[in-house]
């Protein structure tokens, strides 16, 4: 075949290669950009996710804030409690000692601590 005769069955090869070329590029620009679509959704998503956790993170330090604040007022006030329970105890001590008895005057408790008497049993 001569040059001149038309399109040979070369150059229909390199046209074809370049059309085939050409689509294979636009179809893998296409799905790149659906591919980064679905990255960026699923990286939205992500983060999202670790925002909501960091706000649940936070609010816990403060519950524990709190929580450690009226632990720390309990504890104080079982502190003043024992305290008392300590000095109630050296009176009644003392008390023993000086009527020579149990230490509550002669007083008998027969009834468990938290009971009510109640009149006509």
């Amino acid at each position: 075949m001569n040059a001149g005769e038309g399109l040979t069955l070369g150059d229909l090869g390199w046209f074809i290669g370049l059309i085939g070329m050409s689509v294979g590029i636009y179809g893998g620009l296409r799905n790149g950009r659906r591919d980064s679509d679905a990255a960026a959704r699923e990286m939205a998503t992500i983060l999202t996710s670790l925002e909501y956790l960091k706000k649940s993170v936070d609010s816990l330090g403060g519950q524990m804030t709190a929580s450690q604040g009226a632990m720390a007022e309990i504890i104080s006030r079982i502190g003043g409690v024992e305290r008392s329970v300590a000095r109630a105890h050296n009176r009644i001590d003392m008390l023993g000692k000086a009527t020579g008895g149990s230490g509550l005057g002669g007083l008998e408790i027969s009834k468990a601590a938290g009971e009510e008497e109640v009149e006509g049993q």
